[in-house]
Parts: C-alpha cells; sequence; structure tokens
C-alpha cells in the first residue's frame, strides 16, 4: 500500500528492471499492487500464465500487511512446514543482539511446503523459490539491502545459467540540442528498429542515446551497436 499510495518509491522494481535486463532477459511487465490478497493473488495467476521468470518482492515480513506468503499458498495448493535451518539463523540473530526470537518472529520459521528456501543472512524473513509447469517464482522481500542480497545469491546465478541471449548497450551524450532539434536532424531510424532498441533520455545537460540489443551472441550485437551508432553520429 505504501508503494501504490506514493509514501515510498519504488526502487525494488527500478534495480530488478536494470539487472535483469543487463543478464539478457527481456523484461515483459511490471505490476505494482497494494495489500489485498484478492488483487495479489490475480497478479501472480496472469503472471505465471505469461512469463517464464515471475520476482515478487514485498509482503514476507510478519506484520498485519504482510500477506504474501498466505498468497502463494492458496495459488500453489500447498500448506506449511518448519524450516530448522531458518530456526537456528533467527536463533543465532538474536543471541547476537543478546535477545530471545520475538514470538511473532518464531512465524518466518514456516515456510511453503514445496518451496526452495533462499536463506536471508541480511533479515528475518526468507524468500521462496517456487514453480508452476514452465514458470519459476522467486518471492523476495521488499527491503531493498535483503531483496538485493538474494537477487544476486539465488535469482541471478540461475537467470544466467537458464538465458540464451546476450545484452549490450551504449550511450551516446549530445548537448546543445533539444530532443526534438536532436530527432529532427537523425530523420527516420524505421530501418534501424529491427536492429536495436533506442531510447531518447533528455536532461537539461543535453540528450542520451541509449542504444541497447539483445542477441544471440556479443560479435551479433557489436555489429548491430556500431551500424546504429555510425547512422546516429552521421546524422
Amino acid at each position: 500500500d505504501e508503494v501504490v499510495s506514493g509514501l515510498i518509491l519504488n526502487r525494488n522494481s527500478q534495480y530488478l528492471g536494470e539487472k535483469i535486463h543487463e543478464l539478457g532477459i527481456q523484461i515483459s511487465h511490471i505490476t505494482t499492487v497494494g495489500d489485498s490478497a484478492s488483487v495479489i493473488e490475480d497478479c501472480i495467476r496472469v503472471a505465471l500464465k505469461r512469463s517464464d521468470w515471475v520476482v515478487l518482492t514485498g509482503g514476507l515480513g510478519t506484520t498485519h500487511d504482510d500477506i504474501t506468503k498466505s498468497v502463494l499458498l492458496k495459488v500453489f495448493e500447498c500448506g506449511l512446514k518448519k524450516d530448522y535451518k531458518v530456526v537456528r539463523m533467527l536463533e543465532e540473530m538474536f543471541w547476537i543482539r543478546r535477545r530471545e526470537v520475538p514470538e511473532i518472529v518464531k512465524s518466518q520459521c514456516e515456510v511453503p511446503e514445496n518451496a526452495d528456501i533462499l536463506y536471508n543472512e541480511k533479515g528475518t524473513a526468507p524468500g521462496f523459490k517456487m514453480w508452476q509447469e514452465d514458470c519459476v517464482l522467486f518471492s523476495l522481500p521488499g527491503v531493498p539491502m535483503e531483496m538485493q542480497y538474494l537477487f544476486e545469491k539465488y535469482v541471478a546465478p540461475e537467470m544466467i545459467a537458464q538465458k540464451n541471449k546476450t545484452f549490450l548497450h551504449r550511450l551516446i551524450n549530445t548537448t546543445g540540442l533539444s530532443e526534438t532539434d536532436l530527432w529532427d536532424k537523425v530523420g527516420s531510424i524505421e530501418g534501424l528498429q529491427g536492429k536495436a532498441t533506442i531510447a531518447s533520455l533528455p536532461s537539461y545537460l543535453g540528450v542520451r542515446i541509449r542504444i541497447s540489443v539483445l542477441v544471440e551472441s556479443k560479435e551479433e550485437g557489436e555489429s548491430r551497436l556500431d551500424e546504429v551508432e555510425n547512422f546516429l553520429t552521421q546524422r
């Protein structure tokens, strides 16, 4: 709710969008929903049908609005089991703080029966890896530091192992022209659009042109980038 209401910025989507794209995996949708079990469930069910990978963030804590785990149990039709490695990790974490594990935090030891557990050394909430037919779903905590840690440790390596594309990009920096004047000079880029994705990034300092490709090999990517860059710089 704090994201859709604008109380906090959705930096997790920004981080994941950038990192997954750099891995050479095409992102089709980024969806933000509030803390409604029915809305979250509908969102997950649709995502599982249309994508090879789904990454969720948020809702794995212990407060009243942390309902992602309960929704996953419904979607994947499974129950809970106690994970004793999570038990030990929580005990060690709170021993360092000279505290007993709070009763409410002990619920983090209950994990979905058919999930692989993503053990979280940076916080109390473990993440989960679950799957339905050909789609793999990762559920990560919403705290950015924890989410990034689990993404780098568990999600990115698996995506790298499964990917079959290479992502490359270049930036052309321009100054002294407005965005409109710049693209008037460039003219039509229709002939380039099947070869690369071209993005116009204006700012008060000038306009950056970002050229990116998702291709079978690095050699093919460099060749396409050269062709598009040469066309744009000549114009």
